[in-house]
């Protein structure tokens, strides 16, 4: 066995070892659907326990990965320059433009929160199959300026609307930290109140 399967093999055993029900339901359907486990990286020796392994059929490719005890999925189809995370998919699909929500506490453990990836898993598929503009579509989506704005437990703190609320550039409570940046594809400003 060459060192890329062996680590596969590892990384698998390790996923199978502490995933949530739906992850490890979600890595036998893509078994079950022909998809193949191409890469991984990362498992029980890595900081945090982060893990990622790459599955893929003809020339796509989904991608799972543990990062700091978050299980999250993401997409790429052939042709595209970029994947995209399952949940920009799903906001997609549901033409969701809101994505200002509460900050779930403790975070949840699989990402996006309260979706089942095995049971949302083949709509997307069907989706990506159906759409033929898909990833204009999707890039315009994950481009989008419309910040999200996460809070904490009990806090009732608006989106900011323009850069003037942002760190740096107007007058912030001195009680609220923000960080605002790219996390993956989507603009995030993350407020967090003492």
């Amino acid at each position: 066995m060459d060192r890329d399967q062996s680590a596969i093999r590892e990384a698998l055993e390790y996923v199978e070892s502490l995933a949530p029900d739906d992850v490890l339901r979600t890595v036998l359907l893509l078994r079950d659907d022909d998809w193949e486990a191409t890469g991984a990286f990362g498992g029980r020796h890595q900081s945090f326990g982060n893990v990622l392994v790459e599955f893929s059929k003809e020339a796509a490719r989904i991608t799972i990965t543990r990062d700091r005890s978050q299980w999250m999925m993401d997409l790429r189809l052939e042709g595209w320059g970029e994947a995209f995370d399952l949940d920009i998919i799903l906001d997609t699909m549901a033409d969701r433009l809101d994505w200002s929500k509460p900050l779930d506490y403790p975070l949840p453990e699989q990402l996006p929160a309260g979706v089942s990836w095995v049971e949302a898993l083949p709509q997307v598929l069907g989706w990506l199959a159906a759409t033929s503009n898909r990833e204009s579509t999707l890039t315009e989506r994950s481009e989008s300026d419309q910040p999200v704005c996460f809070h904490g437990p009990g806090v009732q703190a608006p989106a900011p609307k323009t850069d003037a609320a942002r760190p740096g550039f107007g007058d912030m409570p001195p009680t609220t930290i923000c960080i605002s940046g790219i996390c993956r594809l989507q603009r995030i400003l993350v407020v967090i109140h003492r």
